[in-house]
């Protein structure tokens, strides 16, 4: 999402690479280091909700072992499960937005995320009320499938 992610995702793994004596990273260094730092970006977003909307502070968890792919109703469900209050789950999705947690699922089988609209939001509204009546679907961004043990889309 931004280059610092990358910094990131390269330090899991060459301290993977290090902590098991490798000489050089390998496959399993890469793989190891992707999870710890999609639970990284777990944590750190989880503490940014929080900040934001301290009774939505554990949301993150209502996505474990969830599809990747959510239509609306699906999503909305998920959040309510939390025990959240109905006038929150609009602000708790744009906060999703907003961090690139979830994405817009385009009737093309593309994404979009905050980050690809340049983070402007109301754009990113503009295509989920287009296909709204398609039926609108929110994807989990790839990053944090480890981290909250998603099943991947295919």
């Amino acid at each position: 999402m931004r280059p610092r992610a990358l910094i990131d995702i390269l330090n899991h793994c060459r301290a993977f690479a290090v902590n098991l004596r490798h000489p050089r990273i390998e496959v399993d260094d890469i793989r190891k280091g992707l999870v710890a730092y999609s639970s990284d970006l777990v944590i750190d977003i989880g503490y940014e909700i929080r900040d934001i909307l301290p009774e939505a502070k554990d949301v993150l968890v209502a996505f474990l072992e969830e599809n990747q792919v959510l239509s609306a109703t699906a999503l909305r469900g998920l959040i309510l499960g939390r025990g959240l209050p109905d006038e929150n789950v609009d602000q708790i999705i744009d906060i999703l937005l907003w961090f690139g947690v979830l994405g817009v699922k385009r009737p093309d089988g593309s994404v979009t995320y905050i980050y690809d609209v340049n983070y402007d939001m109301p754009i990113l509204r503009g295509f989920i009320e287009k296909y709204q009546a398609a039926g609108v679907s929110f994807q989990i961004n790839a990053a944090f499938v480890p981290g909250l043990q998603i099943r991947a889309a295919s």
